[in-house]
């Protein structure tokens, strides 16, 4: 985050391969999967490690099994545009295994065409990609950022003959995604026009000039990231999900609430502190009255992500890739 110190911290779950190199100290995860069918209670087990040329030692483990499921969480996601295109249906299995129950879209969408000046869209590829995430299982929700939309908007209009102004092509893709959607069963498309509004005056602009737009299309639900309180206030009336990273006293969710709108939260995947993430996705997700928890981000990649210090910003990646699938961070072990 800045320039005053590095620390080499233990974040990748790299596979055990039966050794472990002396050089320098390791940690190892054990990963417990506990079956549904099992009864609560204490369980109790052994692990023994083999130094070569000395003698075994075995460490007593215990494990306590609580009559509790934590609720599922939910990702932000670069949807298999990223390194290894290829490794998506991977990626939303393990997310999946992870708990993870929805994505954030909107990379991939409808490819844009002009036919006699009119805008048309195909859906062919997002269609594809819709289709792999309800394979999944991830169909709780589907925050949709429409900033690739409009940026692919704004190209057209100044590379082609086109009949409509921004305002109409951007209503109108937003009622086809809308339609089709329904049509095809998808989970519940919700509009993401503007990422963090408390950012400054212009996101809220922007916000305001394009929620309109989206409510051309009758039954269009606005997700919005507020980033303050104070710039959820004044756009309330322009958001139907409200998403929150910030500190929120009681009395400010329940203003939320009272104004009719669905509190939902995110934050950071990528603390470098299992017990962190553990108590954020866990204890705290349960304590306040948000129905989801989105996290900033499965993989979000810049330049190697297993070089920190290769470009101009970090990565922020929860589970790694590689062309044979992801692997895992503690971080992500910690929010399954």
């Amino acid at each position: 985050w800045g320039a005053s110190y590095m620390a080499k911290t233990p974040k990748i779950l790299w596979p055990y391969k039966d050794k472990v190199a002396v050089d320098e100290t390791k940690q190892i995860w054990l990963t417990v999967h506990v079956p549904k069918t099992a009864n609560p209670g204490l369980y109790k087990g052994t692990v023994t490690l083999k130094p070569s040329g000395k003698s075994a030692q075995t460490l007593k483990l215990s494990l306590n099994v609580y009559p509790i499921n934590l609720q599922k969480s939910d990702m932000y996601w670069d949807q298999g545009t990223g390194m290894y295109p290829e490794t998506r249906k991977k990626e939303l299995l393990d997310m999946a295994e992870h708990g993870i129950r929805s994505v954030v879209l909107g990379k991939v969408i409808p490819d844009l065409k002009v036919k006699d000046g009119n805008l048309a869209l195909d859906f062919t590829q997002l269609d594809a990609l819709v289709k792999d995430v309800k394979a999944a299982g991830l169909t709780k929700y589907m925050p949709f950022r429409t900033s690739e939309l409009e940026r692919r908007i704004n190209y057209l209009r100044k590379s082609s003959a086109v009949n409509m102004s921004f305002d109409d092509m951007y209503a109108y893709a937003i009622g086809e995604i809308y339609k089709h959607g329904k049509k095809n069963g998808w989970p519940e498309v919700l509009f993401y026009p503007v990422d963090e509004i408390g950012n400054g005056v212009a996101r809220m602009n922007e916000l305001k000039h394009l929620v309109p737009l989206i409510r051309r299309t009758p039954g269009a639900k606005i997700y919005c990231t507020a980033n303050n309180y104070a710039s959820g206030v004044e756009c309330a009336d322009y958001i139907d999900y409200w998403c929150a990273n910030i500190q929120m006293s009681k009395e400010q969710v329940q203003d939320v609430l009272n104004r009719g709108k669905e509190f939902m939260r995110y934050g950071n995947s990528y603390n470098y502190n299992p017990r962190v993430s553990r108590t954020v996705s866990g204890f705290g997700f349960w304590r306040i009255p948000a129905t989801t928890m989105y996290y900033w981000h499965y993989q979000s990649v810049n330049g190697d992500p297993f070089n920190s210090m290769d470009t101009n910003q970090r990565d922020w990646v929860s589970s790694y890739p590689t062309p044979k699938g992801p692997i895992n961070s503690i971080d992500f072990e910690a929010i399954r």
